[in-house]
């Protein structure tokens, strides 16, 4: 497996994971203040502050929950440079951030705060794999079940998350992996029908089986 080198459109198709990318490394430089303002805050929400179902994405609980996510963000945009559209990967990265809170608030009401990228970034990956699936439908097969496979074992009375756990400091959220899935899922299948693709030279699924 070959992953793709970095190339200078990178900087114009991948802005919008570029500046996410700096903007939560921004914000983890103002904890534990940027968390009192942005995180999902169940009871804040409810008194009106509804902007936190978004903005709890991109708060972390410190440093290397901050670096984990970020990590995953980076490998994303490099993988799938060729495929980036600002336009079209806006709207999934809002669909799948809020997606995973609005299925938090509704069916996880024990769920008093949350934050952290790693819900929509469950659903972001998601949604590149399903779009990408005309092209190479083996590797998204095989990526898309090994995702969902993971989210399911979360859920089961034999997943364990306690590693995690332990290198950032505080509870995984698994339902916020479940929530971003199931939005990844819905928003994927529609930019299958819908959104037009970028020209690209070669897809990311042949350049990282190369």
């Amino acid at each position: 497996m070959k992953i793709p080198l970095i190339s200078t459109a990178i900087w114009k198709t991948g802005k919008l994971n570029i500046g996410l990318f700096l903007l939560i490394l921004l914000l983890a430089a103002l904890e534990p203040k940027a968390s009192e303002f942005l995180r999902y805050d169940r009871y804040a929400i409810n008194a009106g502050e509804w902007w936190r179902l978004l903005t709890g994405h991109i708060v972390h609980l410190g440093w290397a929950h901050a670096f984990l996510n970020l990590s995953g963000l980076a490998l994303i945009t490099v993988i799938f440079q060729q495929e980036m559209s600002f336009k079209n990967d806006s709207i999934a990265l809002a669909v799948c951030m809020g997606g995973t809170a609005f299925g938090i608030y509704i069916f996880s009401p024990d769920m008093i705060w949350y934050m952290g990228l790693s819900g929509a970034l469950h659903g972001y990956l998601i949604y590149y794999l399903i779009k990408g699936y005309k092209v190479s439908p083996l590797i998204s097969f095989i990526a898309l079940t090994t995702i969902i496979s993971k989210v399911l074992w979360e859920q089961s009375p034999w997943g364990d998350t306690s590693q995690t756990e332990q290198l950032i400091g505080g509870t995984v959220a698994i339902d916020s992996h479940l929530f971003g899935s199931i939005s990844g899922i819905v928003i994927g299948l529609i930019a299958l029908k819908f959104f037009k693709q970028p020209p690209a030279t070669a897809s990311s699924s042949e350049r990282i089986s190369q």
